[in-house]
């Protein structure tokens, strides 16, 4: 080992040790569960019989990045975060107005008390979820101990199923007070009609799908969930940020006037478009995450539904971009519902 390695008794490091496991038999067991899944072969015993361990080989053994305490690395501090990321507040961060806006609705109709307890409970989840995947990715190394990064995607796919799926709940409450102003569109059926159920949505007295944003990242989350409820989800690859996340979103769940924007947007202002029944692929600066791969027809027009769109970023961004979907869809609705 080199000489400015910094070294630990063995006392030390088994205080270190119980500290994040717990257990003096995990310690005892050498994570035994974890060995075959180890990038490279670790045994903390035979490094322990000389008395003393570095504390690179300690952080290797935890497959952490840092010998550092969080507060998510307790059951308590888990349920301390949670509680605090309920907080109801008119002009707070986060979801807080949105909590503030769903007790309102509660006192206004006390017969939702459960529906809208249900939705409260779903967020505060969902906040979470966002702030676990942050401290995931602060904590471990995930090329360490790679099984660590598959349970970080199992969270992410957690993560968006819940919340597209809670963004059909908040249309069906929606739908259930058509006096709202604006009043719902149509009740949806299935997901691909939860965007003409929110078209009339409204944030400061514009339509909040009238953007292309917004066009953009609602059918970039419906089409993620379809992938990962009907086929074996996103490509997610390991970065030093977290890991990139891609997937292709089909003609069938492009929704608004996304053919419009393919081709007035980006198609008409090649300055050469590619020949006939070839494709070009085009970026948008305005969406990073977002890659286009333009197809001309043989006879010269547009190809739209062999046009293909593919979502590309980041897992942070991933999130983020689903977190501000549920968090501009809900405002609108809960204060449509109050108007």
């Amino acid at each position: 080992m080199p000489n400015e390695e910094v070294m630990l008794s063995k006392e030390e490091a088994e205080k270190i040790l119980k500290l994040y496991l717990g257990s003096s038999s995990l310690i005892a067991g050498n994570f035994t569960y974890l060995k075959k899944h180890r990038a490279k072969p670790l045994d903390l015993e035979e490094i322990r019989k000389s008395g003393q361990i570095s504390k690179e080989d300690l952080r290797r053994f935890l497959g952490v990045k840092e010998l550092v305490q969080y507060d998510l690395d307790t059951h308590l501090g888990h349920l301390a975060r949670y509680a605090g990321l309920k907080g109801a507040h008119p002009a707070g961060a986060g979801f807080s107005p949105i909590f503030d806006l769903i007790e309102k609705i509660q006192e206004k109709f006390p017969d939702e008390q459960v529906r809208l307890g249900s939705i409260s409970r779903r967020i505060a989840y969902l906040c979470f979820l966002r702030e676990e995947l942050k401290y995931m990715n602060k904590r471990y190394d995930y090329e360490e101990i790679p099984i660590i990064f598959e349970f970080y995607t199992n969270k992410v796919e957690v993560y968006t199923t819940l919340l597209v799926d809670l963004l059909m709940v908040i249309a069906e409450l929606w739908c259930d007070y058509p006096d709202s102003k604006p009043e719902p569109g149509p009740r949806p059926e299935y997901f691909g009609e939860l965007f003409d159920c929110f078209t009339p949505l409204e944030q400061s007295g514009f339509k909040l799908f009238e953007s292309i944003n917004m066009m953009l990242e609602l059918s970039a989350a419906i089409a993620v969930r379809h992938i990962y409820v009907h086929d074996i989800g996103p490509e997610i690859n390991l970065t030093n940020e977290g890991g990139v996340i891609t997937y292709e979103i089909p003609h069938k769940q492009r929704y608004g006037e996304f053919e419009q924007y393919l081709q007035f947007e980006l198609y008409d202002r090649l300055e050469k478009p590619p020949p006939s029944n070839q494709t070009i692929d085009v970026y948008d600066p305005r969406f990073p995450e977002f890659e286009y791969c333009l197809k001309r027809g043989k006879q010269g027009q547009f190809d739209y539904q062999n046009s293909k769109v593919r979502y590309n970023g980041e897992v942070q961004q991933y999130i983020e971009m689903l977190d501000r979907i549920l968090g501009m869809i809900a405002n609108a609705v809960f204060r449509s519902i109050l108007k």
